[in-house]
């Protein structure tokens, strides 16, 4: 299967599990949401972890899949940012080194936020070493972890 069409074919399956997702009320019953459900296969990291990790692994690539705003408001350094939200990150993410190992946030880190969604792309393309940032960008920042503003 070529690359652009595997990137379709994992592109629909999360549109699918967009709407079929569904989430529990405070009262216990089922609601339909729009948030899709996804496992990865990353391990997960807190913020005193993925910095700790950060720094045992010099040539991991930390993967901000937030937008150029959010990104230029603060990231991590050294962060290289590609944003989930542009019609173009598929492409984007099959141009990086499968070989390597990132460690991958969004803003919130939730378990059906921006970085889930990028993980489960992320290995249904062939990357192997991906590590998910629990909490994400705002919990590295709570944690007083380094970080960088663009003006």
């Amino acid at each position: 299967m070529t690359n652009s069409l595997r990137i379709w074919a994992v592109l629909g399956l999360l549109t699918l599990s967009w709407a079929c997702a569904q989430r529990h009320s405070s009262d216990g019953t089922q609601q339909a949401s729009l948030l899709p459900v996804i496992d990865t296969t990353g391990s997960d990291l807190d913020a005193a972890q993925a910095q700790e990790f950060i720094a045992a692994h010099p040539n991991a690539v930390i993967l901000d899949v937030r937008t150029p705003d959010e990104f230029r408001a603060g990231h991590i350094r050294q962060a290289t940012n590609i944003n989930l939200y542009d019609s173009h990150f598929a492409n984007q993410l099959a141009t990086l080194d499968r070989g390597k190992t990132y460690v991958v946030h969004c803003a919130a880190g939730l378990p059906n936020g921006r970085s889930r969604k990028a993980i489960a792309l992320m290995d249904s393309l062939g990357f192997k070493q991906t590590h998910h940032l629990n909490g994400g960008f705002s919990a590295w920042q709570q944690a007083g972890q380094p970080v960088v503003k663009q003006p």
